[in-house]
Parts: structure tokens; C-alpha cells; sequence
């Protein structure tokens, strides 16, 4: 894929790094870069929602709850992290 097409799928910097992240999943700047957008629009709970999933993913289970309640913290009304949290 040529580098100029990205840009038609950039409408808000998640939305880049979504489609960068799944072209490139081994690639770990994406997930980073991702989190820096998420952080620059105010939206942390859910980097610590996207990661709490992904370490619940990998058995890490007492990790996973410390994110995932980190995110209720953020935003106490985030439904789907009181889901994830449950389950």
C-alpha cells in the first residue's frame, strides 16, 4: 500500500492508527502511536480498556481488573469496561 493512501482513511487520528494497526499488528509504534492520540483527545480509559483487554487475553487476570477499573476511574459511566470488568 503507497503511503497517500492512509489518507483516506484518516478522518480522526484513531481512526489512522486503527487502520495502521490492523495492516501492521507486530508492529508496536502503532499501538503506541494510537495511545498518544487517545491521550491527546482526552480518551485514556480507553488505552486502559483496549490494554486490559489484551492482558486479560493472556491469562494476566489481576493486571487485566487494575486496567479495566482504571478506565471506570477515567469515565465512570464506560459500560463496556463494567462488562469487561465482570467477565
Amino acid at each position: 500500500m503507497k503511503p497517500h493512501t492512509r489518507c483516506k482513511v484518516w478522518k480522526y487520528g484513531i481512526t489512522l492508527w486503527n487502520g495502521a494497526i490492523n495492516l501492521y499488528q507486530n508492529v508496536t509504534l502503532t499501538y503506541n502511536s494510537r495511545a498518544v492520540q487517545f491521550d491527546n483527545e482526552n480518551k485514556l480509559n480507553e488505552v486502559y480498556y483496549n490494554r486490559g483487554n489484551l492482558l486479560g487475553n493472556n491469562e494476566k487476570y489481576d493486571e487485566a481488573i487494575n486496567d479495566v477499573s482504571m478506565a471506570i476511574k477515567l469515565k465512570n459511566d464506560y459500560a463496556l469496561a463494567y462488562f469487561g470488568r465482570g467477565i
